[in-house]
């Protein structure tokens, strides 16, 4: 017996990522008939609708932030920071802003758990 389809996965894993992007697409990118904008914008999450772009770029972030305690130092980590908080300085539009005070809460966080593995590496 062979299958009717091909386009499934036989990893649960994989299965799992490919269902995360289409509830991202579904909540995030789809305008829905009924209520004319996407379920986040409804519910006051967003207040844009997103683009597939700005999933490809959640997605590229999140895989830097998760490989960022090999790459940066501590020090690095905090010279980034502040580099966003400067920029969230600058920014003229509430949500930039709101963009680089999170990033530079992200970079301050990984600068501490970079100092701990810093004194706990032999």
């Amino acid at each position: 017996m062979t299958r009717l389809t091909n386009a499934f996965s036989k990893e649960v894993a994989n299965h799992a990522h490919a269902m995360a992007l289409h509830f991202f697409y579904y909540n995030l990118v789809r305008v829905h008939q009924t209520i004319k904008v996407s379920p986040a914008m409804a519910a006051g999450i967003t207040s844009r609708l997103w683009e597939i772009g700005d999933i490809v770029n959640v997605l590229v972030a999140f895989e830097n932030r998760r490989t960022a305690v090999v790459r940066y130092s501590a020090q690095q980590c905090r010279d980034r920071a502040r580099e966003c908080e400067w920029m969230s300085s600058q920014a003229k539009d509430s949500d930039a802003r709101d963009l680089f005070i999170e990033l530079a809460r992200q970079w301050q966080e990984l600068a501490r758990q970079n100092e701990d593995l810093e004194k706990n590496r032999p």
